[in-house]
């Protein structure tokens, strides 16, 4: 599954890491701004990029997988969760 959207994004991605003009000439893209914390960022950014992504590419990642499942990729729940 996971492989499916790295065919899909990640290679294209690593072919076109910092060249934003040659992205925008090959298909219609958006700026998003995103409100979250410093930290937060930080973390999934060194995740990305020792997966060979960078922070970009990782959301857009997530965001084509939240559209192709139509759904959240994970569980959410009111229940509260048992302390460890």
């Amino acid at each position: 599954m996971l492989s499916k959207l790295w065919d899909d994004v990640g290679r294209r991605s690593l072919r076109q890491r910092g060249d934003m003009n040659d992205m925008v000439a090959k298909k219609d893209v958006v700026v998003t701004t995103i409100r979250i914390e410093r930290e937060t960022k930080e973390q999934a950014d060194r995740v990305f990029r020792s997966l060979g992504l960078n922070f970009n590419s990782g959301v857009d990642l997530y965001l084509r997988k939240v559209v192709r499942d139509q759904a959240i990729p994970f569980d959410l729940s009111l229940k509260e969760t048992e302390q460890q």
